[in-house]
């Protein structure tokens, strides 16, 4: 057995915690496809403003970047195809240490991880940020679970998220 096949065995309890996220996600393949293009706006931050959102909102609700972009997203996707509930995949390195005899210490790069997350839109935008942070929080292990048992089931959300960092 590999060691994932080894890890999705020990970590099978996490199972209902996947499927609860996977549960009530909107089907986007359904959604009337509308042509961005002719409506497509770019927006850019200038530095203060950068600074702004990298640094006090997070102090603010004391929140990583990543609470806060998920936030807007999934009131873009509400605004695109309705819903108080969206579901994207969010991508992770995969570097986190599942076994203490696998030395990660001699491989480069990402072990890429893929999980489903449910964004759920509150009442307000205050709480709303709460919310998806509080629930970025409860992802067992990272996600990394969600891989090692995805073989049983392979319904994620078509929409991906990666945030790469800040590059200088």
């Amino acid at each position: 057995v590999s060691r994932v096949g080894q890890y999705a065995v020990e970590h099978k309890s996490e199972r209902s915690y996947w499927d609860q996220q996977l549960l009530g996600l909107p089907d986007y393949s359904l959604c009337k496809p509308r042509h961005f293009q002719k409506n497509c706006q770019t927006i850019t931050l200038n530095c203060a403003v950068t600074k702004q959102l990298l640094q006090q909102v997070g102090e603010a609700y004391h929140t990583e970047i990543n609470d806060i972009l998920l936030t807007a997203l999934a009131y873009a996707l509400k605004d695109w195809q309705g819903g108080s509930v969206q579901g994207i995949v969010l991508e992770g390195h995969g570097r986190e240490p599942i076994d203490p005899r696998i030395d990660l210490s001699q491989t480069v790069g990402w072990f890429t991880t893929t999980y489903p997350v449910k964004l759920t839109l509150q009442d307000s935008l205050s709480a709303t940020i709460k919310c998806i942070k509080e629930s970025l929080r409860s992802i067992p292990h990272k996600g990394l679970g969600y891989g090692a048992l995805r073989s049983l089931d392979d319904r994620l959300p078509p929409i991906s998220f990666n945030y790469l960092g800040q590059f200088d």
